[in-house]
């Protein structure tokens, strides 16, 4: 958010960027650091998003964004992954079958909102409403998950 200046514009980024991380977990070494390596990856998409990105008129200068990255992770203030991977785990299983069903589809065997709306038969608009709401299930859970596991 701090990036991009508009909520919108932060969820479709972190929405790429977790795609993106999703995919190209496999190349991930174990062992090093992971918030490192995410935020290297959403720095890059909000770099894309810059690029591609013809609706705002309103951009931050590239090195003005290099310098919000670096000051926010450096910021000691982070979530530890482990609290996050943990509280993302939990909040999924809390989540009733048809959700995690449809979380799996999109970010797991990568089928498109299209593509699930025509094999269902149903409105694509009905898809991008249910991951909505979906996303903002997770992260309200997320929120209080992560808030009672921080000293």
């Amino acid at each position: 958010m701090s990036l991009l200046g508009k909520r919108q514009d932060a969820e479709d980024v972190l929405q790429r960027a977790s795609l993106t991380m999703w995919k190209r977990f496999p190349e991930f070494d174990t062992g090093t650091d992971f918030g490192a390596w995410s935020t290297t990856v959403v720095l890059n998409e909000v770099k894309n998003f810059r690029r591609t990105s013809s609706r705002s008129k309103v951009l931050f200068d590239e090195t003005l964004v290099d310098l919000l990255a670096e000051t926010h992770s450096s910021n000691p203030s982070h979530l530890c992954e482990e609290v996050v991977f943990d509280s993302l785990e939990q909040c999924i299983q809390k989540l009733d079958p048809a959700h995690q069903s449809l979380l799996r589809a999109v970010y797991s065997e990568g089928f498109s909102i299209t593509e699930l709306a025509v094999r269902d038969g149903k409105p694509v608009q009905t898809y991008y409403n249910r991951l909505s709401t979906i996303r903002q299930m997770l992260a309200n859970c997320m929120a209080r998950s992560s808030a009672s596991k921080l000293p």
